[in-house]
């Protein structure tokens, strides 16, 4: 980290603690009663604190259940509707966000970008209405349920050594770099899972936030990257990329929809995601190709 970095970052972080713990101070003098409990350096909550946790979450159902309520009066048509999206669904939700913004105009719609890890604590927090992440949530206070589904292959630039090889094993790319998604992504997760099956524990990588820096990194001539499959259709097509057969790479990707459990369902939520279901569907339905062989859209 650098200097400037530093002293721009670091007194951020600090003035942040330092807020937070005004406010639980404020709240402690207001309730009369401590919430959390000092353990040597860390700060554990106690009973009180609980109490006053599932007391507020019922608070937050309520407030949704009111804003829900009143969306339903102005209809589908009208209201708000916030996405957190991570980076595995980006080339599966415009589309259908194309769609619901044509079908209805004045919702007001607006998008979060992140890692999957990102999108669960939003959809915790009720920061957004729906979540869009890479994996089932652990998370026993929200709920997922899966709309569609993508796989993770092997690509390189078109003129790395391995560009014309044809069936590769997974030995041959042992010595290889690999160009991957950060930790914390679903991608990344599927990613590990993935070359761990194929023996390549250990491997040597780049991590990079987006497909997008993957793809551009790997066009330039550097590295084996690990891409989504459909979000990398347009570039194997153009000569742009190359992709690997890898004997036994196999690296599904299923794709899922989070939200709080307690969350109040909207009718402008249920259209979204009626919407988003009905192009997923037609994304997996077979095609015949010119070739006379069926392929998926």
């Amino acid at each position: 980290m650098s200097l400037s970095l530093s002293a721009t970052v670091l007194p951020r972080r600090l003035f942040a603690r330092v807020a937070m713990s005004a406010h639980i101070k404020a709240l402690e003098s207001e309730l009369g009663v401590p919430l959390f409990d000092r353990v040597g350096r860390n700060s554990v909550v106690n009973h009180a604190g609980q109490v006053l946790y599932q007391k507020a979450e019922r608070l937050f159902s309520v407030a949704d259940e009111l804003k829900a309520a009143m969306n339903d009066l102005r209809g589908a048509s009208m209201g708000r509707l916030s996405l957190g999206v991570s980076i595995a669904w980006e080339y599966h939700l415009p589309r259908a966000i194309s769609m619901f913004k044509h079908e209805y105009p004045h919702v007001d719609l607006s998008t979060t970008v992140a890692n999957s890890d990102r999108i669960e604590r939003l959809a915790l927090d009720r920061a957004i209405d729906i979540g869009f992440i890479g994996r089932p949530t652990p998370r026993s206070e929200l709920v997922s349920e899966q709309l569609a589904a993508d796989e993770l292959m092997a690509v390189c630039g078109p003129k790395h050594t391995l560009a014309m090889a044809g069936d590769l094993s997974p030995g041959r790319l042992g010595g290889e770099a690999f160009v991957v998604r950060e930790s914390g992504s679903a991608m990344r997760v599927a990613t590990d899972d993935s070359l761990h099956r194929l023996g390549l524990d250990g491997y040597d990588s780049t991590e990079l936030g987006s497909q997008e820096a993957i793809k551009q990194v790997v066009m330039s001539g550097w590295g084996i990257g690990i891409v989504s499959r459909q979000g990398s259709e347009s570039e194997i097509r153009a000569g742009l990329l190359v992709a690997l057969r890898v004997t036994n790479m196999v690296a599904p990707m299923p794709l899922y929809m989070v939200c709080h459990r307690e969350k109040a369902l909207t009718r402008t939520y249920a259209a979204f995601v009626d919407m988003l279901a009905a192009d997923s569907a037609s994304r997996s339905r077979p095609k015949m190709a010119a070739n006379g062989v069926a392929s998926r859209e």
